[in-house]
């Protein structure tokens, strides 16, 4: 199947990457890089409501269902417009913002907020990791006396001084999977040089699958390490920009963490369920159109100061909208065609697709397009949407496969099914990932 020309991907930089050079799963199975269906997470309890987006501040007080914290920083980035005030673009009459949310269809009814109070990508990274730990001991998998890789996703943080901010400096995304990996040792009394190889990244909303491929290159390098735990971690609702109704209401916090292993893994004598990973793709668009779609408005990329940040709304994510509605539904499908196509595997051979879950109305439209541009009927379209919680960045898609375990939607996969991921995010960043699916048993959350 040919791609449609006006589903490829723009110029740009485009990577595509073979994780191993076996796709007969007879073949030689070290060279395979596992991904099991078992994770860790770490949710914030706090739920921030379509209906709190028609509250003022001081009603989100009387309330008490958001962390004050968050609330001030509500007030701050909307300069006391909150909640925003919109008309109908027809009538010129004003909107109810609760019930345009919910008119704009994207499934999103609540979503987990974070206290920025006590609450930081690294410590939610550090909770998630330790439940997966855990959660694996049960399985009879122990970890403590591996030698490890930690990977860590992230496009939010709070930096190294404890102000809000974009995890664009290095030394901050260094220092705070550091800190994770300290903060995990210390608690399960692991010693710190059994996970000594430490991977950060920001790649915006692809970073999960990002993170998962310089990971496999580093294990690809060192033959005695066999496993790695990856864990992507949000603290979006800090960033957002609470003046802007049109993506105001998106973002979600928390963090989910998971296994990359070189060997297939058993429990009670079955193979656990795992996605083995065979391709990558990765293109990025680093034109002015694709920056200006999504970025974060502000000259000073390091900012001195967080009242800096809230004083001229810089530093607040930004995006727009329609532009971003269009791309990400044409790059998304295309990267994932791709890279299916790149290993030779027909596009209609692949029996589920998993997006970023940006938000529903994004991935409806990927669909339709599948249905039309690809002429494949619908009822035969796997492409889940999982929205109620709202956009977690680089997280969604470690949410999103958390929850069809969690529903026992991977039953319907069976073994050697070809599953493709695929991610947009800020950069531009477009990324896809090329799995087929392992094993009997899905242990239970």
């Amino acid at each position: 199947m040919d791609i449609p020309n006006n589903l490829k991907l723009p110029e740009g930089d485009k990577i595509t990457k073979k994780f191993t050079n076996f796709k007969d799963d007879n073949a030689k199975k070290a060279d395979h890089f596992y991904m099991p269906f078992i994770f860790g997470k770490e949710m914030p309890k706090a739920r921030m409501e379509n209906k709190h987006f028609n509250m003022t501040p001081d009603e989100l007080r009387k309330e008490g269902q958001l962390p004050e914290a968050l609330i001030k920083i509500i007030e701050e980035t909307s300069n006391g417009n909150f909640p925003p005030k919109m008309n109908h673009q027809e009538t010129g009459e004003p909107l109810n913002i609760t019930e345009w949310i919910e008119e704009r269809k994207t499934g999103i009814k609540s979503r987990p907020v974070a206290d920025p109070a006590v609450d930081s990508v690294g410590s939610l990274a550090t909770k998630a990791t330790i439940n997966l730990i855990h959660r694996c001991a049960k399985l009879g998998i122990d970890l403590k006396n591996e030698k490890l890789i930690l990977g860590l996703s992230t496009s939010s943080c709070k930096t190294v001084e404890g102000k809000d901010a974009m995890c664009t400096d290095e030394k901050r995304l260094s220092a705070i999977i550091k800190q994770v990996r300290d903060d995990v040792c210390d608690n399960l009394g692991i010693p710190r040089e059994n996970i000594e190889i430490l991977i950060p990244l920001d790649n915006a909303c692809t970073g999960f699958l990002g993170v998962v491929e310089k990971v496999i290159e580093q294990m690809k390098k060192i033959p005695e390490i066999r496993k790695a735990i990856v864990v992507s971690s949000e603290t979006l609702t800090y960033i957002a920009d609470y003046g802007n109704p049109l993506s105001n209401f998106l973002f979600s916090d928390g963090a989910k963490a998971t296994l990359l292993t070189k060997d297939q893994l058993q429990h009670n004598g079955k193979k656990i369920k795992s996605l083995v990973l065979y391709a990558g793709l990765h293109h990025l668009d680093k034109s002015e159109k694709a920056d200006n779609m999504i970025h974060i408005p502000t000259e000073d990329k390091n900012l001195d100061t967080a009242k800096y940040r809230i004083r001229e709304r810089k530093g607040t994510n930004y995006l727009d909208g329609n532009r971003v509605f269009f791309e990400a539904t044409k790059r998304m499908l295309a990267a994932a065609v791709e890279v299916a196509q790149k290993y030779g595997i027909p596009f209609e051979e692949v029996s589920a697709t998993w997006f970023h879950q940006a938000n529903a109305r994004i991935i409806n439209a990927i669909i339709n397009l599948i249905a039309d541009k690809l002429n494949l009927p619908k009822d035969e379209i796997n492409v889940p949407i999982r929205m109620r919680l709202g956009n977690s960045g680089s997280l969604t898609l470690l949410s999103l496969m958390s929850t069809l375990m969690q529903e026992g939607g991977l039953d319907e996969l069976n073994e050697n099914d070809w599953v493709v991921l695929s991610a947009l995010g800020m950069g531009i960043h477009t990324r896809a990932m090329l799995a087929r699916v392992v094993g009997e048993v899905v242990p239970s959350l």
